[in-house]
């Protein structure tokens, strides 16, 4: 299985977890979710990823995934307490040191920065993790030197398209909106005459 496809299987668990989405069984989503963290971890290394990166992203994958499924959990009346992926892979108590400093430690790396910013792309939005916009002020000369492929134009083209986009949406709800107003005032007519 490559990377992407795993990070996307990680995704998709954390995204599920986040949704509250009903989980049948606990320990089918740690086993499930430890099984992928294990492949990725055994693939980055393969990938000749050195072995400080790929305990520092299996950690904040734990640590995020854990954080996840800890909120679902509460708002479903369980406790994720015995499933803990940090519990698994590094044992109890075992490190205690903020997450927002390891996601800097990792972004200080020299590693290949592709897997690094798709791992980013699953645990950045949480409460847990560094949030964007202080993840944007604090290393932004970080950022600059790992994106120094990206062209002016490229973002620009990406700014275009998503204003484009958000147009879109502003039409289509306006759209919605009066066709929802119409059919309002249709059903208002045919009742006011059907009653009479």
């Amino acid at each position: 299985m490559k990377t992407e496809a795993i990070f996307n299987q990680i995704a998709a668990i954390d995204t599920s977890l986040k949704f509250n989405a009903v989980i049948p069984s606990l320990a089918d989503i740690q086993l499930k979710t430890i099984n992928l963290l294990e492949l990725l971890t055994h693939q980055l290394t393969e990938q000749g990823y050195e072995e400080e990166t790929v305990d520092l992203l299996l950690r904040l994958f734990c640590r995020h995934i854990d954080s996840s499924a800890h909120e679902n959990c509460r708002q479903s009346g369980l406790s994720w307490q015995g499933y803990s992926l940090e519990a698994f892979f590094y044992g109890y108590g075992n490190d205690d040191t903020d997450s927002k400093i390891l996601t800097a430690r990792l972004l200080n790396d020299s590693g290949p920065r592709d897997t690094l910013f798709k791992a980013f792309t699953v645990f950045l939005t949480g409460q847990t993790r560094v949030n964007t916009a202080n993840f944007s002020t604090m290393n932004s000369s970080n950022i600059a030197e790992i994106n120094h492929d990206i062209h002016p134009e490229d973002t620009q083209q990406t700014l275009a398209q998503e204003t484009q986009i958000s147009w879109r949406q502003t039409v289509l709800f306006c759209i919605q909106l009066i066709s929802a107003g119409a059919l309002l005032v249709g059903l208002w007519f045919f009742l006011f005459h059907s009653l009479r």
